[in-house]
């Protein structure tokens, strides 16, 4: 019975689709059962336990009010009993279905009616089936990419008919259906052609797969409405072509005001830390005022909080804000090649605060003038403790840079953001002084910085307690004008939020507007229907750890 009960949790580890590799059963691993009720007949080969049943291995448990073993034909069933269904529990991980069955000979198995968590998902549907890899492949449930990296011997898992969404509540704000879904262990779930609902309401048929893996979605499953001052009002869409180690991505954008973009981005892992990265992307530039090819490839390395990145770039359309959307430089370049390094935030008991070193080595042509550059630079970021209803912060970045063109000067440049978010009411309000010190200059126009002194204001009003309206003015107190205003529209509920974003750039003609589409389950990788990113100065960093 123990050999049996071994093979049985095999069974369930493999059933458990989640971002883990598949767990093999080791040599003296206690296995527990508990139950109202335990019977086992050695004559006919079979065990049954019934009221409430608890199944336990290391760090896997089964809860079932009926279950079934088979030692002889080494099959296993467990059942509900109307009331209670049968659960799997695992790593904070929670599957339920009305029956579970499995042939450990044939290495297939079924639970009935399963609904769960995937990741951030929660799913429910028909059937989950697992098999054997090699069967999935005959039978056309996955194809050699989507499982390549796989060994000989593993096992995948395919829903039918199922309901996909990261909402909790009983009627989803928004969900996706398909007829097929398929759970490669340990690497990643594919939706297949996904049919998109916001509410009961049928959107769109997405025409290509939706994969979530390693706690991120990728892949845009709406089309991308979008604006731009220069290009005009714009339709796309695009979407990913995933394998076991790579991903690539297409996209294709028509605008009112010039021929249609396209974009194809691949990346293929090297091993566990090392990814390659190819963009090809046929772009628009208002430098050459036409639409060209601009390739970059590269490597990222990402190890013990350390990130480095070596990028070349051809006819890369490059365009540099000084803050918050302020345009300093518009035009043409090439990186021949750029090396960056950022490395982990570390805590700073004395302040409070958090601060990283930050590297880069480039060779660059721009316009005639060809340079190398060399730069190093501390970036700190900080919290103040509650002044009453003012909460302060503050963030500082020094860089250094050398050339190594004749007679050039290096250029050092101190970033300071200070301010304090606050409150009146149910007024949320956030006041932000940013200033740019500049010392010596660049020969590259790209790299050339200038002083700067803002003031930027923003006011949120909420409306019940869905919608949200935001308001934000930027101040030149170098200049003394009103340099954009930013109008943005928010609706928010339990498991998503949309964003309508229109800026007014006052001192040029950089207007744009957008819409994003925030999936709370994965905030790192927001769905963007907008050409532009607004900057929020001061902003508290991705990736820093809870301040303490």
């Amino acid at each position: 019975m123990a050999k049996a009960l071994k093979i049985l949790f095999l069974l369930l580890l493999l059933l458990l689709v989640l971002p883990a590799s598949p767990a093999k059963a080791g040599e003296g691993t206690a296995v527990t059962v508990e139950g109202e009720h335990l019977i086992y007949d050695e004559a006919h080969g079979r065990a049954s336990a019934e009221g409430e049943v608890t199944l336990s291995y290391e760090d896997l448990t089964m809860s079932t009010p009926y279950l079934e073993l088979d030692t002889e034909r080494q099959l296993v069933r467990a059942t509900s009993d109307g009331t209670r269904p049968v659960t799997l529990y695992w790593r904070g991980q929670t599957f339920q279905g009305e029956s579970m069955e499995y042939d450990f000979v044939a290495q297939r198995g079924f639970v009935r009616n399963a609904s769960g968590k995937v990741d951030q998902l929660v799913v429910a549907g028909e059937d989950l089936e697992v098999l054997p890899l090699q069967d999935a492949l005959e039978r056309g449930i996955v194809t050699a990419k989507e499982v390549r990296g796989l060994e000989e011997g593993e096992v995948v898992g395919w829903w039918q008919l199922v309901s996909v969404t990261t909402c909790q509540e009983p009627h989803p704000h928004y969900r996706l259906t398909t007829k097929k879904m398929v759970v490669v262990p340990g690497e990643r779930v594919i939706i297949k052609q996904p049919r998109v609902y916001l509410g009961e309401t049928l959107i769109f048929t997405y025409p290509f797969d939706y994969v979530v893996k390693a706690r991120e979605s990728s892949g845009v499953f709406l089309p991308m409405p979008r604006y731009d001052g220069k290009k005009g009002a714009g339709l796309g869409i695009s979407g990913p072509l995933t394998w076991s180690t790579g991903q690539a991505e297409l996209s294709v954008v028509a605008w009112s005001k010039i021929d249609p973009e396209g974009r194809l981005s691949v990346t293929q892992r090297l091993g566990d830390h090392t990814t390659f990265f190819l963009e090809s992307g046929y772009i628009y530039s208002d430098v050459d005022d036409e639409n060209r090819w601009r390739p970059r490839w590269g490597f990222r390395d990402e190890r013990s909080g350390w990130t480095t990145e070596l990028l070349w770039s051809q006819r890369e359309s490059v365009e540099i804000d000084d803050v918050a959307g302020v345009k300093r430089y518009s035009g043409t370049l090439w990186r021949e090649p750029q090396l960056t390094v950022e490395g982990p935030w570390w805590s700073d008991p004395a302040s409070g605060g958090w601060w990283r070193l930050l590297g880069t080595w480039g060779s660059y042509s721009e316009e005639q003038v060809e340079a190398q550059r060399r730069g190093g630079a501390i970036d700190y970021y900080g919290e103040g403790a509650p002044l009453g209803t003012l909460q302060p912060f503050w963030r500082a970045t020094y860089w250094y840079y050398d050339y190594d063109v004749p007679d050039a000067d290096s250029q050092k440049t101190t970033d300071l953001a200070f301010g304090f978010n606050w409150s009146a009411g149910s007024l949320r309000l956030r006041s932000t002084y940013v200033r740019r010190w500049v010392d010596g200059t660049s020969p590259m126009l790209w790299d050339r910085y200038n002083e700067t002194e803002r003031v930027f204001q923003r006011l949120s009003v909420p409306f019940g307690d869905e919608w949200e309206l935001s308001l934000r003015g930027g101040w030149d107190l170098r200049e003394d004008y009103l340099d954009e205003m930013v109008y943005q529209l928010r609706y928010e509920v339990d498991c998503l939020a949309w964003e309508l974003t229109v800026r007014d750039d006052r001192a040029g003609d950089d207007d744009w507007a957008g819409l994003r589409l925030i999936i709370k389950a994965y905030p790192d990788s927001p769905l963007q229907f907008r050409e532009k990113e607004l900057e929020e100065p001061g902003e508290r960093p991705g990736g820093l750890p809870p301040i303490p």
